[in-house]
């Protein structure tokens, strides 16, 4: 166990003894904080495997969103084995947007019916690629989702996005190794067009 003092700026790191370990800027114990938390949660939670159940939610190789089972066959309409379907406005909802420096999800507020007064499209969309992470109960069940703004798959008007979709409590790490695996062609999309999945977090 280590113990963190503030000097001069900078966080510095002591060991039990007293001796110095590191020292980091605020900004960079604050990625580490964040890097030690997704680790944790990998201990403390399954990890995904070949069996546990995914989909994908965007554009296919053509127009138009829907919700995509693994391999690419859509979610018929209201199937009551696919929790996914259960989520709200997954169209562009889980996405992140900004107005200046602040980055929310409009999802949120349909959620939360204490923020309804930020309910709606408002702001700008982040970057492609620029991507939220969350983690979300609906009747029982967890999941986790991945979502960002997307015109690499073929449809290149406004509001396209995608949403990774994974059932059960993962973390981000996890997500991002599974991502290309479940779906091989939208990460290859992705890739292909020199788009990263980078995480940025939203501050409402």
């Amino acid at each position: 166990m280590s113990n963190a003092i503030v000097n001069n700026n900078q966080i510095i790191l002591y060991s039990d003894e007293g001796n110095p370990l590191d020292a980091l800027t605020p900004k960079a114990a604050r990625a580490l904080s964040q890097q030690l938390l997704d680790a944790a949660f990998v201990l403390e939670t399954g990890r995904i495997t070949e069996r546990t159940r995914a989909w994908y939610f965007g554009v296919w190789n053509d127009v138009g969103h829907d919700l995509h089972h693994i391999g690419g066959s859509r979610v018929r309409y209201e199937d009551p084995y696919c929790p996914a379907q259960k989520l709200h406005t997954l169209d562009g909802g889980w996405a992140p947007r900004h107005e200046g420096q602040t980055v929310f999800y409009t999802a949120a507020y349909y959620l939360d019916p204490h923020k309804m007064t930020r309910m709606g499209h408002v702001g700008g969309e982040c970057p492609q690629g620029q991507f939220l992470f969350h983690r979300y109960m609906k009747d029982g069940s967890w999941m986790t989702l991945l979502a960002w703004w997307d015109r690499t798959h073929g449809d290149k008007r406004g509001s396209c996005n995608s949403v990774y979709i994974v059932e059960g409590e993962f973390a981000v790490s996890e997500m991002l190794a599974w991502w290309p695996k479940h779906f091989p062609l939208q990460a290859k999309h992705l890739k292909d067009a020199g788009v990263e999945l980078v995480q940025v977090h939203a501050s409402v």
